[in-house]
């Protein structure tokens, strides 16, 4: 220390160096409070990121600096992962954190190295310098616990006095912003996890009338006790905002060749989703919300193969992909499937599609469906091959056209013309069916993107619908 800065500090009032102190250690508390959270509001400015502002779990770990380095980054590599499993699990809509958390055990199914991008590692770059700033921020000005607890402690408040985060995670419904000003992954994961304990023993919920067509898929067949079912779930069809590139995606089904037109008459309507592809199947076949591990017995009893099996149905359904995903090989015969066929049941030698989600191709799989559908028969379908990250194909030129008048992005374009396959295959099925037919065709839930202008192209809550019938 120089004379000059001895003499200085000699001078100096002790309350002022106090003060000075108090500032200087709630200053770096502050630093390091937005430097834990920079990374995620990065990414928040191209990616759709629900996420409180402040993370007070990255806010608690800063306390493992009074450990060292080491502590410090373990603490912040645990409350980031903690983040971003909250807003990976809204992102692909699933119900709770802890659904999502669950789901890990299936990767095995997955290929993994088709998530790994240039964005990964710039996302990984991202969270490496923030670390590093962290750290020689850490090492440089060691903050005192009081500060970080200060700075915590006053967004908690902050948050507390808005209503949100907190508040509402205890059932307060006064929030008195639209932001969500701090919140903790870790409490959620924990109040997810008691939540789905206390759920577990108790029955899904029914969904309203008419937000499924269940019912009339039912007075449809008590009209035509001869006729046959088919059902398909399309993966990650959703509701799209254009109304052009809807239109556009549907064709196949909403107008047909003039054979077709004679016989059926089509009906296309939005219907409300909420939660990921299990959540569709049981809304769809049994008007039935939550997740599927709550399914009983005796609520099975009311899914839409159990009451055609009643009339005298058989069914059978079908999937391209490993039947040990979300357990579909235990609670698809509760609804009353009476045969299932997936993966493990095809030949070895069938062709195979899709990129993370690569299982049989949906071209084969509903060929697979158009061979099982017969009289007094119904016939699931559940298809794979658009489910993200997708695989890019080459796309139609009125498609490329389309796209580019209506300034869409790439990655909706490729899903929009990969969405069109698949209804070209289903229309195909039907093209070929004979006697009376009711064909129902419905997305399980909004497409998951990650990129928020992506996701913007879809509505966020509903999904198509479209039901044919013979006339």
């Amino acid at each position: 220390m120089s004379v000059n800065e001895l003499e200085s500090r000699k001078s100096s009032p002790p309350e002022v160096s106090i003060a000075a102190s108090v500032w200087r250690q709630l200053a770096v508390a502050w630093l390091l409070v937005v430097l834990v959270n920079l990374p995620f509001w990065i990414l928040a400015s191209h990616y759709f990121l629900a996420r409180p502002i402040f993370n007070t779990d990255a806010a608690i770990a800063l306390l493992g600096a009074a450990t060292g380095p080491l502590g410090l980054l373990v603490g912040m590599l645990i409350a980031w992962a903690l983040d971003a499993v909250q807003a990976l699990s809204l992102s692909y809509h699933f119900h709770s954190p802890a659904d999502f958390a669950a789901a890990a055990k299936y990767v095995q199914h997955l290929h993994v190295a088709d998530f790994i991008s240039p964005p990964i590692f710039a996302v990984a770059l991202l969270f490496s310098f923030a670390a590093f700033g962290v750290v020689l921020i850490v090492r440089r000005h060691r903050p005192r616990v009081w500060g970080v607890i200060a700075v915590t402690g006053a967004l908690v408040a902050i948050d507390v006095a808005n209503g949100s985060g907190l508040p509402m995670l205890l059932g307060s419904d006064q929030v008195r912003l639209s932001l969500n000003v701090q919140g903790s992954p870790l409490l959620n994961l924990v109040s997810a996890s008691l939540h789905a304990r206390k759920q577990a023993s108790s029955p899904l919920a029914h969904l309203p009338e008419g937000q499924t067509p269940m019912p009339e898929v039912i007075e449809w067949v008590q009209r035509h006790p001869d006729g046959s079912v088919l059902i398909v779930i399309v993966e990650s069809w959703g509701w799209h905002m254009d109304p052009e590139l809807r239109a556009w995606t549907s064709r196949p089904l909403t107008l047909h060749s003039d054979t077709q037109t004679q016989r059926f008459d089509a009906r296309m309507k939005s219907a409300q989703f909420r939660g990921a592809t299990t959540a569709g199947e049981l809304r769809s076949l049994c008007a039935l919300s939550g997740h599927y591990s709550r399914l009983r017995t005796e609520q099975a009893l009311e899914c839409l193969p159990n009451q055609l099996a009643a009339m005298g149905f058989d069914s059978v359904g079908l999937h391209g992909f490993s039947g040990r995903m979300f357990e579909r090989q235990s609670w698809w015969p509760t609804l009353g499937l009476g045969r299932t066929i997936f993966i493990e049941d095809m030949a070895a030698n069938a062709p195979r599609c899709g990129g993370a989600f690569e299982g049989i191709c949906d071209a084969h799989l509903l060929g697979l469906a158009a061979a099982e559908l017969r009289p007094r028969r119904l016939v699931y379908a559940l298809t794979l091959n658009t489910h993200l990250p997708l695989k890019s194909i080459e796309l139609p030129s009125d498609l490329q056209a389309l796209c580019q008048e209506r300034r869409t992005s790439e990655a909706v374009c490729q899903l929009t013309g990969q969405l069109r396959q698949v209804l070209d295959q289903v229309a195909g099925v039907i093209a070929h069916t004979d006697g009376p037919t009711l064909v129902l065709v419905v997305g399980d839930h909004a497409p998951p993107f990650l990129r928020a202008s992506d996701r913007q192209a879809f509505c966020p809550s509903s999904v198509p619908s479209l039901l044919l019938t013979t006339r």
